[in-house]
């Protein structure tokens, strides 16, 4: 992830015109396949981009939410649709490079089954506890976890859950996972006070400013522009801890060549919108957009760190 964040803060943004100079594209509904319920972080990122891409192209842009399998569900249906761009993955690196290890038997091969088009966002996650809860600092809730062993720990997808796992092994602490299916219910038994803490993504943006839970450390390595008063990490004591998102477009492997790239150019125009900048300053998400190569570049990118992070945490293939 630190190598990937790296990467993308090199990369220039990718605005060119090249959708403009593909007259057949789009020539029909565009189907964005996300692969996490309606409502969540993926959700509301995937139907930003498409209500901005339908402006841009003129063309509807529908999106399909195939929640299931930590992503694979959603990938596996896109890498078998028909490769003319009007099927597009937005996957995050968590489903397209986490689950390369995670999973035994994947229907899909994230790098030969598709190209990446877009590079466009790197979200964090928050580190949250109940609203009024005593704890208020990572180093706080190690030493709660280190008196309370059978605390509970709240998960809703593969970041929330090897990210919490990593934490635990570095900080030396137990917890039990439980796993939600959304984010919200998963909060309402924080607050309830049966679960001790989460970490979760950009839908918990607008919970946390309006009190409905504390946060008390981000996951990615700089404190976020937006909330500025949150540790990272890292600087809570946590070494070496830099887990954040990075979401790219992936259409199917046989696509033309420069149908991907304007798909890309159409993806990127998004990120180049003034008012994208003012969404993500309120969804937790800093812009790294890039053409198709840097989307590749970033893959490879988290394929490693991945591959690492697992270990790490003492997860194996299911």
């Amino acid at each position: 992830m630190i190598k990937a964040f790296a990467m993308a803060l090199g990369f220039a943004t990718f605005v060119s015109g090249t959708a403009a100079s593909q007259p057949g594209y789009p020539s029909q509904p565009i189907r964005i396949v996300v692969g996490f319920a309606a409502g969540g972080g993926a959700d509301i990122l995937a139907r930003y981009y498409g209500n901005k891409m339908q402006e841009l192209s003129g063309n509807t842009v529908v999106i399909e939410n195939k929640p299931g399998a930590a992503g694979n569900i959603a990938a596996s249906t896109v890498s078998h649709a028909r490769p003319d761009g009007h099927t597009i993955l937005f996957a995050a690196s968590s489903s397209m490079a986490g689950n390369r290890f995670l999973f035994k038997n994947l229907p899909f091969d994230s790098v030969k089954d598709f190209k990446p088009a877009a590079a466009f966002v790197r979200t964090t996650f928050f580190l949250v506890v109940k609203n009024d809860s005593p704890i208020s600092s990572v180093s706080d809730l190690t030493a709660y976890l280190k008196a309370n062993p059978g605390a509970k720990y709240a998960h809703v997808n593969t970041v929330s859950f090897v990210g919490t796992e990593m934490y635990k092994a570095r900080a030396g602490v137990n917890a039990i996972a439980v796993g939600y299916r959304t984010a919200p219910d998963a909060v309402a038994d924080i607050n309830a006070g049966d679960i001790t803490f989460m970490l979760i993504d950009s839908s918990g943006y607008g919970m946390i400013k309006n009190g409905r839970i504390k946060p008390i450390a981000v996951t990615i390595s700089e404190r976020l522009p937006s909330m500025p008063q949150i540790p990272t990490m890292q600087e809570s004591g946590v070494p070496d801890y830099d887990i954040g998102v990075n979401w790219s477009a992936f259409l199917p492997a046989k696509t033309p060549d420069e149908i991907v790239a304007a798909v890309g150019s159409l993806v990127n125009r998004v990120s180049a919108l003034p008012e994208t900048k003012i969404f993500f300053e309120n969804s937790a998400g800093v812009i790294r957009s890039g053409d198709s190569n840097v989307a590749a570049k970033i893959l490879a990118s988290d394929i490693e760190a991945w591959g690492a992070m697992v270990k790490q945490a003492g997860i194996e293939a299911k």
